[in-house]
């Protein structure tokens, strides 16, 4: 069992996807502590003490350990769409690779620059703007000439109205000396 997890063998013939540095460091733990306790129990046997409850509470382990290899090898080996599909999903609970990050004032936001790629909810609309919202990205400081208006909501207001307000504004101006620009500050999941 010491030798599977192992992060050269579990990353060959087990992982779903590449380890990263604390899945390697860990594995490498498990891997020692594994090593340590065949050992144990080998010489607490050699030495005719009373392994009952050490050998079931090992035993047990291996049993579940051993389950998960055997299920993550059929993956790995005979899966491998579904290898891809798990490995996706996986990833998705790293706070690094997260599409959002808490707001103290607004749920969350999203994270500047990552896109939702396959999201049908918003039309697979571009990255996040510089402030975690959908868009083009903007500064705090606005030009003289222009009126702002802040669109607030769920993904009604996500999926592109503030756009099509900001046009019809524009395109309906009978004062040239000022233009409109709509912001659009409306996630999916906003209530």
């Amino acid at each position: 069992m010491a030798l599977c997890l192992a992060p050269p063998v579990f990353a060959s013939v087990f992982a779903m996807g590449p380890l990263i540095d604390q899945e390697v460091l860990g594995l490498w733990g498990l891997s020692t502590v594994f090593l340590f306790l065949s050992g144990f129990c080998y010489v607490l046997n050699k030495i005719k003490m009373a392994v009952e409850q050490y050998t079931l509470l090992f035993v047990s382990l291996l049993i579940l350990i051993g389950a998960d290899l055997s299920a993550r090898a059929y993956i790995v080996l005979f899966k491998p769409e579904l290898k891809i599909y798990l490995a996706h999903l996986a990833n998705r609970t790293y706070p690094d690779l997260m599409a959002y990050q808490g707001h103290p004032f607004l749920q969350f936001t999203g994270k500047p620059s990552i896109g939702l790629t396959g999201n049908q909810s918003l039309g697979d609309l571009a990255p996040f703007n510089n402030f975690g919202f959908l868009g083009d990205d903007f500064s705090y400081q606005k030009p003289s000439g222009i009126v702002r208006i802040a669109a607030l909501g769920g993904s009604t207001t996500a999926s592109g109205y503030p756009k099509i307000l900001q046009t019809f504004l524009n395109n309906n101006n009978p004062d040239s000396t000022y233009s409109f620009e709509v912001l659009n500050f409306g996630l999916g999941w906003y209530t």
